[in-house]
């Protein structure tokens, strides 16, 4: 039976029996002892307030609490003879322990209780291995984090390079991110698929120094998402920020007439001229950005009040959920096209015979279809009544969660996390024409369903079922025109000049979507597309989907070991379809081999495949856990089958004969984990790490079918390697917690990675016929330490201060590194040079100043308070880079540095009390404060690179030296090297509304 049909009876049969419940969990433990004596008492009743959990003290007074989701709760002790007693403001974090210990009072008074305020360590004891836990409240007011991945980026160890996050030195892909106990990740690419926004998460917890043997196919790091489930009580906010202040102009488009800016003296020529202007008036600091954020949990209506109505009241209180989005169109603050042109309609121009056209024949016969209606990609209609979208970038995130607390014993959860993008790609050669830039849009989402069901009260289990979808399309052109298709580029459209007068052709509207041309008018200008389309441009669909079947068992068997042991399966379903160089044509199909890819004739590069990969793993670990020590052993077991369709292509390529495909072996690993954390005081704790982690290589590296037309000899066809080891590391870490006041915490830790088994390619075959193969040959090792300071909020302000020191060195920073054209076959480079993100110092620091309600002061008659400030400082010094790719690898390869990084951002919020527990609120954001310039990357394919540039004039043999701004990466200094994408966003002022309860 079809892997596919037998997960979807599995997940009928569990939605049939029940309906949900939460996620991850933590666990409270402690002791209740009588107050007078210190005695132990055996007996005592311990619940958390607002859910069925709770356990009784055993002889010794111990007692354990297990499955309590994160979050905030007061926990109760009562026994009868004795006082009740409340703890409130206890925090519970995924997979870690939160110690609650009771005193109490002996009274022959009944309904007599104690209030404690219970104060949250900042040492946790039982952490045996670098994790950051970061509760909803703390990501909500950090200025410039939108999403988890925002947030993310500022965690020590961490490095932000583009979309692409590092840790602790590894290679992007190298962190898999958890959303509700299952991985989201898309396997094509080990990439993170899904913008979770941030108010759609309870706690993120991010794991940097070791893992747990429930984590696998991981090499560098843990994002694990633990979703808002809703509360007893109704929660909710709404609210809109703009950078559009309604007076002045926004900041002008570089358009066609655009290079009238260079004029014809590229060594005179201002910085300025390369960016894009600023606006006018109060849009000065404008990205023309709109964006809205809700959220609304609670109590579920229809069970909660419609069914009691009706007399039906076995549901009530029993079912919560929980709804978040974001919504964020903006323009960007790179260049980009007029926002007022476009074309309605089109028509299409066919043969008569209705055949479709190959690209550039012109049929004698011929006729136009009827009118169609444009679609624009990057513009949708909400509801039927709005548009939504239209400009540079535009985001949608959303998240929604339905939680059953069936009974004491039985929970059951389902969440559904989603994104969706549309966006257009800067692209500075099309400086002149940006409606033809590349486009990307995609949706992808994850749905988690959770089954919770308690044996014993210390022992439960949790089957989780899980479905991930991404789906992404790239193509190239006309944003503000036609969508393209197959039928749109191999057929003539008519209208199309109506919003493109620099086409191809005489302007009738015949254009190869593939087509591309150069002006030789201004040699300075050289380099850039003035009509056509980019004859490099990329077309491809991407359809990546993973279902998961999860089983965990946790049992607290004694008092000092808590076991836990699963299972997983995973079934991908993977489809990809990709064209690059489409402006390469052949006339005849000639593909060796051939594929099944639509626009037979484009592409020097073609890579269509179906794939259908699983994997398994198993894994148990125990929690040992003593006063003074306290120990996580693991064992993990992984296996990888590529599928059975897979085979090793070398041979095929080389001979045509399909007989001689060899079928490619099942791999199958073990990894053990071991961390030790020693508490040497009630204040301060010792841990260690080693473990052992191993990652498949992203499944494009095992696929790949790069075929190539046989015209183009000069260039070699790429083929996956289905036979691919694991990546593997080997990490060891070491760390120190001290609390040295009741509100501050620091933090040391060292760490060393060896890595192994990374990805390249190598050259194979005969002279006459060679190709290239990914194969497991390069290597790095990262090390360093970090440090952090924090302060627990008190006398109106809180603090957390975090400092990297790193070296990420490794043998190539991507596979492209090792083919032959960069010179690496001729010098095989065979030590270690610093990585592209080997930055080498990393501080990120947040200060948040609060008033809250009733502790402000009085200023001109009024109360000041319900205010905060929020300040957050990032710094980064300069990246390496190499000026010369040309010459000896090993001696030159990243070994210059651009200027450091740095911004300050801020977030100011005033809440004004409306009604009751409902709130209007005032934000004013401000983006990188200083407006300061900062380099983010060098021109690529350059034979020589500098900060500060030499330029000599041809004509005059004026030497002129250009020491840029900030360190301006120039190139050799030629308008084609004045890239404003090397540059991070300038100056941003957002200012926002909205209400909360």
């Amino acid at each position: 039976m079809d892997c596919r049909k037998v997960f979807v009876i599995l997940f009928v049969i569990f939605l049939t029996v029940t309906q949900l419940f939460a996620g991850t969990t933590g666990k409270i433990a402690g002791r209740v002892v009588d107050a007078a004596t210190g005695e132990p008492l055996p007996g005592v009743n311990v619940s958390v307030q607002g859910t069925t959990l709770g356990a009784a003290t055993d002889l010794d007074g111990y007692y354990t609490i297990l499955r309590v989701p994160p979050g905030t709760y007061s926990v109760v002790a009562s026994m009868i003879g004795y006082k009740e007693v409340v703890q409130t403001n206890v925090v519970v974090s995924v997979d870690l322990t939160t110690t609650v210990n009771f005193q109490m009072e002996a009274t022959v008074v009944t309904g007599e209780t104690v209030t404690v305020v219970a104060e949250r360590p900042l040492v946790i004891k039982d952490l045996t291995s670098s994790s950051i836990k970061v509760a909803s409240q703390e990501i909500e007011d950090i200025p410039g984090v939108l999403s988890v991945t925002d947030a993310v980026e500022l965690m020590p160890g961490v490095i932000g390079e583009g979309e692409e996050i590092h840790v602790r030195g590894g290679r992007s892909g190298e962190v898999v991110y958890y959303i509700d106990g299952i991985a989201v990740n898309d396997p094509l690419f080990n990439s993170e698929i899904i913008d979770v926004n941030k108010y759609t998460v309870e706690e993120v917890e991010v794991i940097t120094g070791g893992y747990n043997a429930e984590y696998g196919n991981i090499q560098s790091g843990v994002v694990n998402i633990v979703p808002r489930m809703g509360g007893t009580s109704f929660t909710g906010r709404i609210a809109y920020f703009t950078d559009d202040f309604g007076s002045g102009f926004f900041p002008a488009d570089v358009l066609n007439d655009a290079e009238e800016r260079f004029g014809t003296d590229r060594f005179h020529v201002p910085n300025e001229a390369y960016f894009k202007p600023r606006g006018t008036g109060l849009r000065a600091n404008s990205f023309n950005t709109d964006r809205w954020e809700f959220n609304l949990g609670g109590p579920e209506p229809f069970t909660n009040n419609i069914l009691p109505t009706l007399g039906i009241n076995s549901l009530k209180g029993k079912v919560t959920f929980y709804l978040s989005g974001t919504a964020e169109m903006t323009d960007g603050y790179l260049p980009n096209e007029r926002q007022d042109v476009k074309l309605d309609h089109y028509r299409e121009v066919f043969e008569r015979t209705n055949e479709v056209q190959e690209p550039g024949e012109a049929p004698e016969v011929q006729f136009e279809g009827p009118p169609k209606k444009v679609r624009h990609p990057f513009l949708k209609r909400v509801l039927g009544i709005a548009d939504w979208g239209g400009r540079f970038l535009n985001n949608l995130s959303y998240s929604a969660s339905l939680n059953f607390n069936i009974d004491a014993t039985h929970k059951a959860s389902i969440t559904y996390v989603g994104s969706q993008f549309w966006r257009d790609d800067y692209r500075h050669t099309y400086k002149f024409i940006p409606h033809h830039t590349q486009q990307t849009e995609g949706h992808n989402y994850s749905t988690v369903f959770t089954w919770t069901h308690t044996l014993s009260p210390k022992t439960f289990y949790q089957v989780r079922l899980g479905y991930l979808k991404n789906f992404r399309l790239t193509y190239p052109g006309m944003r503000n025109g036609i969508k393209l298709t197959p039928f749109y580029m191999n057929n003539r459209i008519s209208g199309l000049e109506q919003i493109d007068p620099f086409q191809v052709g005489p302007g009738d509207g015949d254009d190869e979507f593939f087509d591309s041309s150069y002006t030789d008018e201004n040699p300075d200008l050289a380099g850039f597309f003035r009509t056509g389309w980019n004859g490099a441009s990329t077309w491809a669909k991407h359809t990546t989907q993973v279902y998961t079947i999860k089983v965990d068992v946790t049992s607290q068997i004694s008092r000092h070991h808590e076991v836990k042991g699963g299972f997983e399966w995973k079934y991908n379903d993977l489809h990809n379809e990709q064209i690059d160089f489409g402006g390469n044509k052949v006339p005849q199909r000639r593909l060796i081999p051939p594929d099944a890819g639509p626009f037979i004739t484009s592409g020097a590069l073609r890579d269509f495949y179906d794939r259908f990969p699983n994997t398994g793993s198993a894994y148990i670990q125990d929690k040992i856990e003593f006063e003074s020590l306290i120990v996580n052993v693991g064992l993990r077991y992984d296996r990888f089958d590529p599928g059975a369709q897979v085979f090793e292509e070398g041979e095929v390529f080389l001979t045509a004969d399909t007989t001689k495909r060899t079928p490619v072996n099942t791999k199958n690993y073990l990894s053990p984990r071991l961390g030790i954390s020693h508490p040497i005081t009630d204040r301060s704790t010792l841990y260690f790490f080693y473990g052992r982690f191993l990652q498949i290589p992203s499944l494009t590296n095992l696929y790949r079918r790069q075929n190539r037309f046989r015209v183009f000899q000069n260039q070699l066809n790429t083929f996956g390697n289905p036979d691919l080891e694991a990546e593997e590391t080997i990490s060891y870490e070491v760390g120190f917690d001290h609390q040295f006041t009741d509100d501050f915490k620091i933090g040391v830790t060292g760490f060393f990675k060896d890595v192994r088994n990374q990805i390249n390619v190598e050259i194979f075959g005969p002279e006459a016929a060679p190709f290239r193969k990914f194969v497991n040959r390069d290597f790095g090792s990262d090390r360093g330490f970090e440090i952090e300071i924090k302060k627990r909020f008190s006398h109106y302000w809180s603090a957390d201060i975090n400092y990297t020191l790193m070296w990420a060195t490794t043998r190539s920073s991507t596979f492209p590194r090792g083919i032959g054209a960069l010179g690496v076959q001729a010098f095989p480079n065979l030590r270690e040079v610093p990585a592209d993100w080997d930055q080498r110092h990393t501080i990120n620091a947040n200060i948040n100043i609060e008033i809250p309600p009733g502790q402000g002061f009085r200023f001109l008659g009024t109360t000041i308070d319900r205010m905060g400030l929020n300040i957050f400082l990032r710094y980064g010094s300069g990246l390496p880079f190499t000026i010369d790719e040309d010459a000896d690898p090993s001696a030159t390869i990243n070994s210059a540095r651009l200027p450091y990084f740095m911004t300050l951002d801020l977030r100011f919020r005033k809440d004004f009390k409306i009604y009751r527990n409902l709130l209007a609120s005032f934000y004013v954001d401000v983006n990188n404060l200083f407006n300061r310039r900062n380099v983010l990357f060098l021109v690529p394919d350059e034979q020589h690179r500098c900060i500060e540039c030499t330029l000599t004039d041809p004509v005059t043999g004026e030497v002129v030296v250009k020491h840029f701004a900030h360190g301006n990466p120039a190139g050799n200094g030629t308008a084609r090297d004045m890239d404003p994408e090397q540059f991070g966003a300038p100056r941003q002022i957002l200012l926002g509304f909205g209400f909360r309860f």
